[in-house]
């Protein structure tokens, strides 16, 4: 009796086991082909560091993507992190519009720095940094574009390094700060089967007092600094934000791929901004 007790809880939990996996399988096909109105998760924008099939505009320690104008006789090099990576097809259409050529060449979670810190401990930051000193030395681009994401715990006295540094290579340096950084990521799943069959809504426009801040204070002084060695700074958050209120979405589209990187959209309204600064330059 004990055995034939013991062989049904084993079934009971076979049989629970399949048809959970069944319902999964059901709700997920539903979701995919958005029956019963299932799949209410926004769709993630798309990031310019991967449009780019033949070359890897965005990698870790990858070489520059060149996209040349066989009229153009000025470069411009756009340089940084995540932060730059996102506006790569600005600078490219930018570029275009003024015939300059365009150099992309962003490395993820990499600051411009030349020395190692206790929270940025890892060599590639400098050899990154010395690639791209060689390459200001070699190839002698007309114009550099900076952006990169500096927080709070940085060493802010290596950061300076790493600008001053720079700046000794090339005439004109453009450095494009201070994007609003918002606290969710509006196309994270927050649903067990990865799905939402509830329609969820996100705050498209953001009150200021939400924004994280944290950062703020080092990248104000960064931005100082930069303007008194002769940098040009602009700070994109004119674009995305009023005095009270900051916004991540336009004309039916995300500007942002989640909280803190511009999707293709958002990065397209810099444009006129990065147009202007390569046409101001004889």
């Amino acid at each position: 009796m004990k055995g034939s007790n013991s062989l049904r809880s084993f079934l009971f939990l076979i049989a629970l086991s399949v048809m959970t996996l069944l319902q999964y399988l059901f709700l997920d096909f539903a979701a995919q082909n958005k029956y019963f109105g299932l799949d209410h998760n926004p769709q993630r924008p798309a990031y310019a560091g991967d449009l780019d099939p033949m070359c890897a505009r965005h990698s870790v320690s990858g070489p520059p993507c060149e996209y040349p104008k066989s009229t153009a006789k000025k470069t411009v090099l756009l340089i940084g992190d995540s932060h730059a990576g996102d506006l790569g097809q600005a600078v490219i259409d930018a570029a275009n519009g003024n015939n300059w050529n365009a150099v992309i060449w962003t490395h993820g979670n990499s600051l411009l720095q030349f020395s190692t810190s206790s929270y940025r401990p890892e060599d590639i930051h400098i050899v990154n940094a010395n690639k791209i000193v060689d390459y200001l030395m070699t190839e002698s681009p007309d114009a550099l574009i900076l952006s990169q994401s500096v927080h709070h715990y940085d060493d802010i006295e290596l950061v300076k390094e790493g600008l001053r540094k720079v700046k000794d290579y090339v005439p004109n340096f453009l450095m494009i700060s201070s994007r609003p950084i918002f606290f969710d990521d509006p196309f994270a799943s927050r649903s067990l089967l990865g799905q939402n069959i509830k329609p969820v809504t996100y705050d498209k426009t953001v009150s200021k007092s939400k924004l994280v801040t944290k950062h703020k204070d080092i990248q104000g002084k960064i931005e100082q600094y930069a303007l008194g060695i002769g940098i040009k700074v602009f700070d994109s958050s004119t674009i995305f934000c009023t005095n009270l209120n900051c916004t991540r979405y336009n004309n039916e589209q995300w500007l942002y791929t989640d909280s803190n990187h511009l999707s293709v959209s958002g990065a397209k309204l810099l444009i006129p901004y990065i147009s202007s600064y390569l046409s101001s330059i004889n």
